[in-house]
């Protein structure tokens, strides 16, 4: 019998590591402005999805990661299975009937805001199981950081369908700038450890800065940073999990993997990041030849923008789920200082 591994745990100081990026884009814009003349900004576009290397890495890659998990393993699908069903089915009937009888507009509104929430709200969460601290004061600088995010998402992705709006979005992103800086500072007297607070203004961070770069004319760093942030924090928690879940696993998949550089802890990232690129840039091709091109002019886009997105939204659903305290996920996921 193969002797396990021995188990991993999720260092929360190098979570807050991955806040680093946060100054380095702000250092990059400074730089840009005072020093290179606009170099950087014009030779930058607007949206970070447009650099191959970003939208590879980020964004589409640890969604598929984290639906893989709940699909892959028995025991989660007996867990989860049922609220997985019901929750497939209103997203389904939502946008099928929304695709029909709303503006394409308010489910741009529906999707980006739904983002916005689930990307910072991870954030806040860990930040609060670092502080240990839970208070109603805490909840509202959370929520009101998570409004300012949607606003500046929504301000930007959708500048060309808010025309009249987007001036609106921005005051009141810097209106609530203000009032996550003033609750910021209530919330750490309040809070008596040093990784918590340090968790309390990178997150603090990480809801402002991109308000100032936005407002600054640089969306891609407004953009990419919340995205860096979540999407690292969230394969850190996928990495650990399936080292320790499968570590033993008699899997072909994972034995083969144990024997390379790197084990385990490439293999969720890879696998997330290939199947996610095929199916963005391969999926709608192969879904024609397989339909017979029946449903070309009703579902151009069936695989790179429908099958991604439904896998998106729930995976927003069920992550707020699936990580909860006594949750079948956590017997394989420990958080240390």
């Amino acid at each position: 019998m193969p002797v396990p591994p021995p188990r991993l745990t999720i260092s929360l100081r190098a979570i807050l590591s991955i806040y680093a990026v946060i100054p380095v884009c702000v250092a990059i814009a400074v730089l840009d402005r005072t020093v290179l003349g606009g170099a950087v900004h014009r030779v930058l576009p607007d949206n970070p999805d447009k650099l191959f290397l970003f939208g590879l890495l980020f964004g589409w890659p640890h969604i598929v990661a984290s639906n893989l998990i709940l699909v892959g393993n028995p025991e989660y699908r007996r867990v989860f299975g049922r609220r997985a069903l019901i929750a497939s089915a209103v997203i389904v009937a939502f946008f099928a009937v929304g695709n029909v009888a709303l503006p394409y507009i308010v489910l741009s509104l529906v999707a980006a805001t739904a983002t916005m929430i689930h990307v910072v709200k991870q954030q806040v969460g860990i930040g609060a199981g670092a502080a240990r601290h839970k208070s109603r004061l805490y909840a509202t600088w959370g929520w009101i950081g998570i409004l300012v995010a949607v606003l500046v998402y929504n301000a930007i992705y959708l500048e060309d369908d808010l025309i009249g709006y987007e001036r609106w979005l921005d005051r009141g992103a810097l209106i609530g700038s203000g009032l996550v800086l003033v609750l910021a500072i209530a919330c750490h007297r309040r809070i008596t450890t040093g990784l918590g607070r340090a968790f309390l203004w990178s997150n603090t961070a990480m809801m402002v800065v991109p308000t100032i770069l936005h407002l600054a004319g640089y969306d891609i760093f407004a953009l990419a940073m919340p995205r860096i942030i979540h999407d690292c924090t969230a394969f850190a928690f996928y990495i650990v999990h399936d080292h320790n879940k499968h570590g033993a696993s008699a899997s072909p998949l994972f034995r083969l993997a144990a024997k390379l550089p790197g084990g385990m802890y490439w293999i969720s990232p890879a696998i997330a990041v290939l199947f996610a690129f095929f199916l963005e840039h391969y999926g709608d091709g192969i879904f024609a030849v397989l339909t017979g091109h029946a449903f070309n002019s009703v579902l151009p886009q069936a695989i790179s923008l429908g099958l991604l997105g439904f896998l998106a939204m729930l995976h927003y659903y069920m992550e707020a789920i699936t990580w909860k305290a006594g949750s079948p996920y956590r017997q394989h996921v420990a958080l240390r200082a």
